[in-house]
């Protein structure tokens, strides 16, 4: 039988290194990281969240989007920002296969004022709402960076 954990109390961007680029090159990165319910399933009791990338500081995040490998039918809400609050995508299926973008919120790709900058470290987390619970979804979620280090 699998354990099933509370959304807050593993992470998923633990062991998701971040890497940037050579100081004297491009500035623009991607970062990435795979998350498999399957080995770790979720329950969302109450919301919960669930953290993704690790993102350094001094950097501009100017779009995040996912890429659903297997779908789980139970996940049709999961919200993708940060723990204040703020979002980058909202109420996305993880009940549909394929490449998800959110463009209706504003510091997202598309939308009227994309981008977001970190000046102190901080995680990109998921957060699957209400009693749902993830136990088959397979996902990456990405970011496009850029490395405001002087």
């Amino acid at each position: 039988m699998a354990t099933t954990y509370t959304l807050g109390s593993y992470d998923f961007a633990e062991d998701n290194e971040t890497v940037r680029p050579h100081p004297d090159r491009n500035r623009i990165f991607v970062l990435e990281n795979t998350l498999d319910f399957s080995l770790r399933p979720v329950t969302g009791d109450t919301d919960g969240i669930c953290q993704a990338l690790n993102i350094p500081a001094n950097t501009a995040v100017l779009g995040v989007w996912l890429y659903v490998h297997t779908v789980d039918a139970g996940v049709t809400d999961l919200d993708v920002g940060l723990a204040d609050g703020t979002e980058f995508m909202e109420q996305v299926s993880g009940a549909v296969a394929g490449y998800v973008f959110d463009t209706s919120q504003p510091s997202n790709i598309g939308g009227a004022n994309p981008g977001m900058i970190f000046t102190a470290a901080d995680t990109i987390d998921i957060s699957i709402q209400d009693v749902q619970v993830a136990d088959t979804l397979e996902l990456t979620i990405y970011a496009l960076c850029v490395d405001l280090t002087i």
